[in-house]
């Protein structure tokens, strides 16, 4: 059976779109100063939340012995939780909406898609680093250095360049 003409198989279109969305270490490190910011801002949301469930499980240990601004207080931590959760959900959801991954919101560390030897990969970045200092493959927990030869502008060899 033909293609009409112009038109790709759906397979060779789903390859050029997941082409598109894989990183470039300098595209990585281009984007930093944004993912930064975001990363950094759900650190300190991750953090408030822990924060105000700490004091949710306090008070409601003590429910039956509280005073009233107690008690108002009580109900005022459950409604900040609920707005953190909505603000940390948003801001997760920044980062996925620029091809983002976070992988661990405590130290911060967040993934840029990218391929390596034909495979999917990762470029990993903890915040305080001043650009993408780890990578790699899907689905395995090391983390390796980048060489600094991948930072030359020239192709690296085995590291495939997103269209």
């Amino acid at each position: 059976m033909s293609m009409p003409k112009g038109k790709k198989p759906a397979r060779a279109a789903k390859n050029k779109k997941a082409a598109a969305n894989l990183f470039l270490l300098s595209q990585a490190d281009t984007m930093l100063p944004l993912v930064s910011h975001i990363t950094e801002e759900i650190q300190a949301r991750w953090q408030r939340l822990v924060e105000l469930e700490k004091e949710q499980i306090d008070l409601e240990r003590r429910k039956r012995d509280l005073n009233w601004p107690e008690r108002s207080r009580r109900y005022s931590v459950n409604d900040e939780i609920t707005a953190e959760q909505n603000k940390l959900r948003d801001s997760v959801l920044e980062l996925e909406d620029l091809n983002v991954i976070l992988v661990d919101p405590v130290v911060g560390e967040a993934a840029f898609p990218t391929q390596v030897q034909g495979r999917k990969a990762y470029f990993v970045w903890r915040v305080g680093a001043d650009s993408v200092k780890w990578w790699c493959f899907a689905n395995e927990p090391q983390r390796r250095v980048i060489p600094e030869s991948w930072r030359k502008t020239t192709p690296v060899p085995g590291v495939e360049q997103a269209v």
